[in-house]
Order: structure tokens, then sequence, then C-alpha cells
């Protein structure tokens, strides 16, 4: 991806667009040294502060640093950097939590049928003892979110897709703000849908399994829905 021209008003985000492109696209690589400020001041056609803008964004998101005496670099990135880079511009506001389980929705359902196709007997042990965590969490909201959070991702990490797992380590900070919400609000009784989903998974029946993680957000949107649920 050659740099192009700054044409845009907003000379800064530009840069800082194309930069960013450059550093996940692979094309500046990671532990490679990047333009110099005036090399890339030239390249852009813009002004050296405005280069420089674009740089402090970058490093305010953890995906470049600076080595005195010389240079900028890009940062080695993992599923952790990319968390660091996107999850403060998703936090800016609120997460709606409707939005978030039909998000949800749309991607768990095919993971619980990867999930229970490949699932190992040592999988299965793993989602037992975080289920048998969140029933002794009961009547902690918050410890209970965390538990259903790390079920769900342990589902996704249960699918052996390097994308699905990264994608929902990246949102799993989100989706515990959402089910937090959700468990002040609409209670425990989620923890049955749970047990039958790993039972499903237990007996690899990947379609059952599929069948109730849907039915599991649909009961839930239906919840949010009701009348005297109407807080979200």
């Amino acid at each position: 991806m050659p740099i192009e021209p700054i044409k845009r008003k907003n000379i800064t985000d530009e840069i800082f667009r194309q930069m960013r492109q450059l550093i996940l696209s692979g094309e500046w690589n990671s532990g490679s040294k990047i333009p110099s400020e005036n090399e890339l001041t030239d390249r852009f056609g813009v002004s050296r502060i405005a280069v420089r803008e674009a740089l402090k964004k970058l490093l305010a998101l953890d995906l470049i640093e600076t080595r005195p005496g010389s240079g900028t670099y890009v940062k080695e990135l993992s599923a952790g950097l990319y968390a660091n880079s996107l999850i403060p511009l998703l936090l800016l506001d609120k997460p709606n939590v409707r939005h978030v389980i039909e998000f949800r929705r749309a991607i768990e359902v095919e993971n619980a049928r990867l999930a229970t196709e490949r699932a190992t007997g040592e999988d299965i042990e793993n989602l037992q003892k975080i289920l048998d965590q969140m029933e002794q969490s009961v009547g902690d909201s918050e410890k209970f979110a965390e538990k259903d959070s790390d079920f769900h991702y342990e589902i996704a990490k249960m699918t052996r897709n390097p994308f699905i797992i990264k994608v929902t380590l990246l949102l799993k900070d989100i989706m515990y703000t959402a089910m937090t919400d959700t468990t002040a609000t609409l209670g425990y009784d989620g923890i049955v849908k749970h047990k039958e989903i790993l039972e499903a998974i237990k007996g690899h029946n990947s379609q059952k399994a599929r069948r109730l993680m849907r039915g599991h957000f649909d009961h839930t949107l239906k919840q949010l829905d009701s009348p005297a649920k109407k807080r979200i």
C-alpha cells in the first residue's frame, strides 16, 4: 500500500489512518523501523506538525515505540496489543446491551457448533469447571458475569479458529460490561441455559448446541424487551 498525498480536511486523522493500515496489514512489519518524521512529511506532502500528531496517536495506541537515538519502530503485534488499540475506541461510550447481545448471537451460535465438533475431553473439563464457578458466584453479579464471560470465551477457544479466538478476546471486556448489566437486571436464571449447552457439547451434538446457544440469546433479548426490563 503506497503512501498517498493527503487531500482530506482532517490531515492528522488521514495520516494516522494510512500509517495504522500499513502496520495492521503487515507492510510495516513488527519490529521494523518506520520512516523518519522528515521522510513522512515529504511522502505525505504535509507539515511536520501534522505527522508528529499522527505519530502521537499511534504511540498512544501502543502500535509504535520510540527508541532514543535510533528512531521509531513498529511494536510486536499480539492479541493483547490489538485489544489495547481497539478497546479504548469501543468503550468511549457505554455499550448498549441489546447491541452487544445481538452481535454475540451473530457469532456465538456458530461458535457453539464448531466447539462441539472439535471439543476434547480436557476442553469439556475446563468448561465444566467454569460452570461450577458460575454456580458458586450466584448472588455476586460481577463475579457471575466474569465467569459467564469466561464460559463463552472458553467455547470460542474450543473452535480452534485463531481469528474467532482473537476477536472474542478483543471484545471480552465489552462483553463483561454488558453481562454485568444483564445479570443485575435479569438475575441468574441464564445458568440453566449454560448447563444445557454444556450437556450438548458433552454429547458432541453440534446442532443441538447451536440451537441452544441461539435460544439462550433469543431468551435474553426477549427478557430485555419485557416492560419490566426496559431499564437497559
